[in-house]
């Protein structure tokens, strides 16, 4: 036994004792290789960690976030696919660092110093071949709501170029919330820029900029962390002459005054695209009609969202980028093969909303057709979230401010061939541009881009030769991609309707399409007339419940009473007629559609929801349960269509400010009606956007201060529920033009029906669309 003892004492005896890390041999390089990029001078960390110095006075502090892991800042849990430039540290080096800070941060032996590490100047990705930045700088105020502003850079881009990368650069990392990084090909943004004083312009939380993503199309993006990346091999996008990049800014008040002047790098290819990328989100939002999902009630500490798709062709993923603010604790998306089990493709335990990044694989998965894809996210809206904003807490919802909450996991995916390409375009495809016998309708050469709709289809012209081929066709969203290759169906002498206008070029001028004399609008143009049947409860609803601002009465004549509302710059002219106009003075009932939306954007919805909850009227219809939506029927049947002016998020889908009107129509031929309105009244388009409730073709179009939007709708309406069967039929638009004569000759000559006036106005006369809507033009606004 005591040799036993003796020979175990020998042993430990011979073993070397474990060396003491010293920050020279063993921590230096921890630190160079994980920390320096951002604790070094001139960088983002609040110090540097590149001398023994630096890290010594800090030591405990360092040893306190690493075990935590709260540092180097990187999300995600290890998982079956690695992701490229993983900030983690393993558990030994993490071990090393506490050792070191308890043998109380010995420095070492110079000898063993590495050498500092070497880091591009400024940019993450190298010197761009072009930067451009903010024209000055932008003042964010010290308190106040957050800031959504827009800055138009022309681009100093005189030939076609390939784009690999682009890298953001904040000037003022403090105010900078994120920014989205648009094209513009129309030179509109920049007319836009140069009508408001000072830099850029206010836009609402940038939902008014979403055409570009249609037109000229998203450039890029940057949240707090980004990583900036190049486009994998073969993958580039054009960049074309005489482009405007409207760089949008989310601003957020830090608390006394901050100036930005934010840049972007752009990095050119020399090789064009010959690959093909695209994104496929999980995501909480009103367009996707499930805003209600992010409705966290105060004290909740485990809000639970999820979501799933499947995927509709087979792909690699490249990437993936969550995002959400203050109130998400964990997320986690996991992919499971049909037959399999599930994969997780990222996981994050404990959101940190200052340190978002953009993932991408080392060696991007392969998933098949049919994976299903689910993100289940978890919100903690208690006071026990120290991220909270709120304290104490108070009820969250979807909203696009840093206090309100947001849900959204988008990966980037390769389709392995060019019939999964086209399987992931909303709608999906029919490979090579078929028709639906099967035959190819676009020609082996292509066909060329008509020069009305360059803008918005010349960003699909992949080789950029003017001609769009069955490939680049295959490649647009599949509203575009079939109006076009009808419009080619059509030119071949195939039997179809007419595509949209947007897309094409008319084969030959038509009635209703180009107008030879322009109508000269004046401004704040159109106002909107209704005949009422009982006039007192008309008078209820638009005065008491909706709160707008009663004009003197009128009396145009012995049989017609006016009830004159205004709201912003538009006036309602509530009519009551005894007796009732005769049947050749109202739009005939079977070619209107008796169908309109009266779209207010008030600044207090939840007063007037109170009111009209009191008073009786259930909501009609709520697109967006839970979001800045509400819908009623007049008592006439009318729908009115209210958008919350008190948030951000309510800007009448971007385009209304608050204390603005739209109004809505129903129409049979979205191209036919679009050409009135475009071409023959001069109303130029905002935007083209289909109903997503009614899942048919939109446009929204600009009346002076007013918008005119309308929709597709081929058969019997739905959601019609409340709307009485016998109404009376007359509503009306009120335009006020420049030269009445001029106007009633470009109306005749493009072959405009004019009709009887039922309303008595001086110097006016009436006419009625395509679809029998009465539209009246007067020279003096009205009252």
């Amino acid at each position: 036994m005591n040799h036993l003892i003796v020979t175990c004492s020998l042993f430990a005896l011979a073993l070397p004792a474990a060396a003491t890390p010293t920050f020279n041999k063993d921590v230096a390089p921890i630190l160079f290789q994980n920390c320096a990029a951002c604790h070094r001078p001139g960088e983002v960390a609040p110090f540097s960690l590149l001398t023994y110095k630096d890290a010594a006075k800090r030591a405990k502090h360092l040893k306190e976030v690493t075990q935590e892991r709260r540092m180097p800042p990187w999300m995600p849990e290890p998982g079956p696919h690695r992701f490229l430039d993983e900030r983690r540290l393993s558990d030994a080096q993490i071990k090393t660092l506490a050792e070191w800070v308890d043998a109380g941060a010995p420095e070492g032996d110079a000898k063993d110093l590495p050498s500092l590490p070497k880091f591009a100047e400024g940019w993450q990705l190298g010197e761009p071949d072009l930067v451009v930045e903010m024209p000055e700088f932008f003042t964010v105020p010290a308190d106040g709501p957050d800031i959504y502003q827009a800055f138009v850079i022309p681009l100093p881009v005189e030939q076609l170029k390939w784009v690999k990368a682009v890298e953001f650069r904040p000037g003022t990392r403090r105010v900078v919330h994120h920014a989205t990084l648009l094209l513009d090909t129309s030179g509109e943004m920049r007319q836009r820029d140069e009508r408001e004083a000072g830099p850029g312009f206010l836009t609402q939380a940038g939902l008014d900029l979403i055409t570009l993503q249609q037109s000229g199309g998203q450039f890029g993006s940057w949240t707090p962390g980004a990583t900036p990346r190049f486009l994998p091999e073969g993958v580039a996008r054009p960049l074309r002459p005489k482009t405007d990049l409207v760089m949008m800014i989310h601003y957020h008040p830090s608390g006394k005054p901050e100036q930005d002047r934010s840049k972007l790098g752009i990095f050119f290819s020399d090789k064009p695209n010959t690959a093909a990328m695209t994104t496929l989100p999980l995501a909480v939002s009103p367009r996707a009609g499930n805003a209600e999902l992010l409705n966290i009630p105060a004290g909740e500490a485990r809000h639970e969202v999820r979501l799933e798709r499947k995927l509709p062709g087979t792909a690699r993923v490249f990437g993936v980028i969550p995002h959400a603010h203050y109130l998400l604790r964990e997320l986690k998306l996991t992919a499971t093969k049909p037959g399999g089990q599930p994969e997780q493709i990222l996981w994050i335990k404990d959101w940190d909303f200052n340190w978002q990044d953009r993932y991408a694989f080392a060696e991007p998965p392969l998933l098949p057709a049919g994976t299903r894809l689910e993100l289940v996210a978890r919100f903690d809206n208690s006071d026990a979230n120290p991220q909270n904003p709120n304290h104490p807490p108070k009820p969250v919802r979807y909203g696009p401010n840093s206090t309100d909450e947001m849900l959204g996991t988008h990966l980037s995916l390769m389709p392995v061939d060019a019939a999964s390409l086209a399987a992931f375009q909303p709608g999906g495809a029919r490979p090579g541009g078929s028709s639906p016998a099967g035959e190819s309708v676009v020609p082996p050469g292509g066909v060329p881009i008509p020069e009305r709709a360059r803008a918005m289809l010349e960003r699909f012209d992949a080789d950029a030769d003017g001609r769009l081929t069955q490939k680049e066709i295959d490649a647009m969203p599949a509203q575009l991609r079939t109006a076009l290759l009808e419009r080619i169906r059509q030119a071949r002498g195939g039997g179809s309707a007419p595509p949209t206008p947007a897309a094409t070029e008319p084969t030959k001028p038509s009635a209703q399409t180009s107008p030879t004399v322009p109508l000269q609008l004046a401004k704040s143009t159109l106002d909107l007339t209704i005949a009422v049947r009982d006039v007192e409860k008309m008078r209820a609803f638009y005065g008491s419940i909706l709160g707008l601002t009663a004009l003197p009465e009128e009396r145009p004549s012995a049989s017609e009473r006016v009830f004159p509302y205004k709201f912003g710059t538009t006036v309602l002219r509530l009519t009551a007629f005894d007796p009732a106009p005769a049947a050749a003075a109202r739009a005939k009932p079977q070619e209107a559609r008796g169908y309109r939306i009266l779209t207010l954007v008030p600044p207090d919805l939840a007063a007037i929801e109170a009111r009209a909850t009191k008073a009786g009227y259930p909501a009609w219809q709520s697109p967006m349960p839970g979001g800045p939506v509400r819908m009623w029927a007049d008592p006439d049947g009318n729908v009115v269509e209210l958008i919350d002016g008190s948030r951000d998020a309510a800007s009448a889908a971007g385009l209304v400010q608050r204390d603005g009107v739209m109004v809505g129509l129903i129409v049979r031929d979205a191209a036919r009606s679009r050409a009135f309105y475009e071409n023959v009244l001069g109303f130029p388009l905002l935007q083209e956007r289909p109903s997503r409730a009614l899942g048919v073709p939109g446009y929204y179009l600009k009346a002076g201060d007013t918008i005119v939007k309308f929709w597709a709708i081929p058969g019997e309406l739905p959601n019609t529920a409340g709307t009485p069967a016998a109404h009376s039929g007359y509503r009306h638009l009120t335009i006020t033009v420049a030269d009445l004569e001029k106007t009633k000759a470009a109306l005749v000559t493009n072959g405009v029906p004019l009709i009887e006036s039922a309303v008595a106005a001086p110097a006016s006369f009436c006419a009625t669309d395509p679809d029998g809507n009465r539209i009246q033009f007067v020279t003096q606004k009205l009252p």
